[in-house]
């Protein structure tokens, strides 16, 4: 059995405590500042996916009270959502009513046309409101939110969709030495957003964080191929803190000592089944978890997390 190999360069921690001699000057949020704007730019999702898209809209008040509108904004998309035929706005009278909360949410219901018409995106504006409130943050930030609403009639249909699992297994150990039990995750999957590439996936969920890798799958050969991906300002799912994470291939081999070693390749290559509905990394991948420079609380640092096996697969 090779030994578990954890390549860790000490993450530079630290609680940064914040004192003063004398009095403590206190910022005051003034009420003739207060705004409403989106808490995100994008959202994505598929067009069959039954569940409600609900975009978060904020109100920087003291008192969580006033009405908002919006628009719906289609023009100026090569391939635009439709209204009535591709979504419906959940949102009464696209007007949002704050009564006491501060963050309410847009609702909106996406329809599964049943044909084959590639990514449709459209734009929620925010408008008017009843308390002379400003729209949106500094340099109009935060004032639109653009929808894209993935087409799932797709050749590689069978491996997209909201109700998938990953089964992540680990060469990490406890504390006792046995293996740690595989990762159960909840996985989405899409087409790319790139026209003309039907042969790309993007899934989402792996090791339990946001971001969307691609793959690229070879239709003739059965191949499932990760592309060495690196991600930005990932907020890590267990500490709550933003790391970068880059994906490779890996595999074990003896070092001149005699110990085990890992050699790390720009891809980790798979294979995938449509009848099935599965993506299988038999090898899995090495990824490495970057604390960025700039965070005030990780400085330039290291983790290696190696998956050593993974099976993505629609849930039964």
């Amino acid at each position: 059995m090779k030994n578990i190999i954890k390549i860790t360069a000490v993450f530079i921690a630290g609680l940064i405590l914040l004192s003063s001699c004398g009095e403590t000057e206190k910022a005051t949020f003034k009420d003739s500042d207060a705004y409403f704007a989106f808490e995100t730019d994008k959202s994505s999702m598929i067009e069959n996916d039954i569940r409600t898209l609900r975009i978060p809209v904020s109100l920087a008040k003291s008192t969580g009270v006033g009405e908002l509108t919006f628009d719906i904004v289609s023009e100026g998309y090569d391939n635009p959502a439709v209204e009535g035929e591709d979504f419906t706005v959940k949102t009464s009278n696209r007007t949002v009513a704050f009564e006491g909360d501060f963050v309410k949410n847009i609702e909106i219901k996406l329809i599964d046309n049943y044909v084959r018409d590639g990514d449709k995106k459209f734009k929620l504006v925010l408008k008017d409101n009843t308390i002379g409130a400003t729209i949106g943050m500094a340099n109009n930030a935060k004032t639109e939110h653009e929808i894209t609403i993935s087409d799932n009639e797709h050749p590689l249909a069978a491996l997209i969709g909201v109700d998938f699992q990953a089964t992540e297994q680990s060469i990490a150990e406890d504390t006792e030495g046995n293996q740690i039990a595989p990762y159960l995750l909840p996985i989405e999957i899409r087409g790319d957003t790139v026209p003309g590439r039907d042969d790309r996936l993007l899934i989402k969920g792996l090791l339990g964080v946001n971001q969307e890798v691609r793959v690229e799958l070879n239709m003739e050969t059965g191949e499932v191929i990760m592309e060495d991906q690196k991600f930005y300002d990932v907020i890590d799912p267990y500490f709550g803190i933003p790391i970068e994470l880059t994906f490779f291939g890996w595999e074990w081999y003896v070092k001149e000592d005699g110990t085990d070693g890992i050699k790390r390749y720009a891809q980790a290559i798979g294979t995938f089944d449509l009848d099935a509905q599965e993506i299988v990394f038999e090898s899995g991948y090495l990824t490495q978890i970057t604390g960025p420079g700039t965070h005030p609380y990780v400085g330039l640092a290291y983790h290696i997390l190696i998956v050593e096996h993974c099976r993505i697969a629609k849930k039964n």
